[in-house]
């Protein structure tokens, strides 16, 4: 019936959007990859794709195979890891995903003594924002989210890790500077400068700019928080940042950290697993780990 290889078959054209790309990428020949599908369309009894010229379309069966391939290939892949770390001596893996730029540091500055004590324990360590944290951890792709959004799921269990306030980040000779606080209006003709994180993501205009039905002058992504700071400073534009990171980078640049609205913006930076893992040692260890 259906095998690994058809999954990924699939998910190679869906991606890349050719035969001739999919097999590249599967280092398969067309010619294989065609006969994997056409076998098991044949078991199946239906069409999995179409094909106008070079346009190559699934099917909706093409496309419910696609879907649940979604949730089962990272299970595969997950398992792989986890068997790969025990043969090698490794009590497991642990995957963590940190849905924060700034809080990668701070997470990264928590688990010197976690990574000495668990050496038998294979991290990894990723910074990856743009899949669904949710669904991945949910998918076992990984096993912990660092996250200060907190998706409610019956088979997630959330710890807090700090309670922090975000705040402008804007030059020192700013007109904003010296304010008990701004509101949208003020930063109007601003250039913004934030992570690569589609909008939705963004705190400045989910929880600031857009309720207001505020559109700053100019928006421009950069993925380097030092980087951004450099550019505040430099009098290029303004940004926003957790007060921990306002409090480092201001004692190094010209920068100072203003409040967003008169009741301030405050979040919750949380630690994520599966409940089913809270009993795992070595998980155990890491929630401690990063709550301290």
């Amino acid at each position: 019936m259906i095998e690994r290889l058809h999954l990924e078959i699939l998910q190679s054209l869906h991606k890349e959007g050719s035969l001739t790309k999919a097999a590249e990428k599967l280092s398969l020949t067309q010619p294989a990859l065609t006969h994997s599908i056409k076998k098991l369309e044949g078991i199946l009894g239906c069409k999995l794709w179409t094909k106008r010229g070079r346009i190559l379309k699934l099917t909706k069966y093409g496309e419910f195979i696609l879907k649940r391939s979604n949730k089962i290939l990272p299970q595969f892949q997950e398992m792989e890891l986890t068997l790969n770390a025990l043969i090698s001596g490794k009590k497991g893996n642990l995957n963590i995903c940190i849905e924060c730029h700034p809080c990668y540091e701070l997470i990264i500055g928590k688990i010197d003594g976690y990574l000495k004590k668990w050496q038998d324990v294979e991290l990894n360590l990723t910074r990856n924002f743009q899949f669904n944290g949710v669904e991945a951890i949910l998918n076992r792709s990984i096993d912990v989210i660092i996250s200060p959004d907190k998706y409610e799921h019956s088979k997630l269990i959330y710890y807090p890790i700090l309670d922090f306030e975000l705040l402008l980040a804007v030059p020192k000779t700013h007109s904003l500077a010296n304010v008990k606080y701004a509101d949208p209006q003020d930063i109007l003709s601003e250039k913004i400068y934030s992570y690569p994180v589609s909008i939705d993501r963004l705190d400045i205009f989910t929880k600031f700019l857009i309720p207001a039905n505020v559109k700053p002058k100019n928006h421009t992504t950069v993925e380097d928080t030092e980087i951004i700071i450099q550019l505040v400073s430099s009098n290029r534009g303004i940004s926003y940042f957790p007060d921990w990171i306002i409090d480092k980078y201001s004692k190094i640049y010209d920068i100072k950290g203003v409040k967003m609205l008169k009741k301030g913006i405050f979040k919750t930076l949380y630690v994520g697993v599966r409940k089913e893992d809270t009993d795992i040692e070595y998980i155990q260890d890491f929630i401690k780990c990063v709550l301290t």
